[in-house]
């Protein structure tokens, strides 16, 4: 049933795959690599973080993943939005290459839910963000990975 008009909201932004509904464009619980279009809202909860070939999206929440490896493969968030909440990241910290790297075309915008200081969200990729970085949220966040190719301001609210 690919790319049927969303019952939902008629847009035509959305589509309706393997029992999937599409929400105004959002994408739930679907491994990362089916994301087919770059303007897409993906929601990811407790499952293995999936990517097998690199992938760009519009914004991504992560919530409770099980895995949250990039196997080395690159993901472009094109807005800017990550949202991160219970034990969620990118990458882990013995990862190496496997980690892959995190690009924000523009200025990254990553918020944080996770409130444990023990298990921080953490991004452990190397993360390109030209315009710079906003991390912001009630939570904790750790960056792990390689810093360098984040330009202009990074600032935490």
């Amino acid at each position: 049933m690919k790319d049927q008009l969303c019952p939902k909201c008629a847009t035509g932004v959305c589509d309706y795959r393997d029992g999937i509904m599409c929400r105004g464009g959002v994408r739930t619980n679907t491994n990362l690599s089916d994301v087919a279009d770059s303007r897409r809202n993906v929601l990811i909860h407790s499952k293995d973080l999936a990517i097998t070939a690199d992938t760009t999206v519009n914004s991504l929440v992560l919530s409770d993943l099980k895995k949250q490896s990039l196997a080395g493969h690159q993901l472009a968030i094109s807005s800017g939005g990550l949202i991160l909440r219970g034990s969620s990241g990118l990458g882990t910290a013995d990862g190496g290459e496997l980690n892959g790297s995190v690009v924000f075309p523009e200025r990254a915008y990553v918020w944080s839910l996770t409130t444990s200081a023990s298990s921080p969200s953490a991004i452990w990729s190397p993360i390109t963000a030209p315009n710079g970085f906003v991390a912001a949220g009630a939570g904790d966040l750790r960056l792990g990975g390689d810093q360098t190719h984040i330009d202009g301001d990074i600032t935490v609210n």
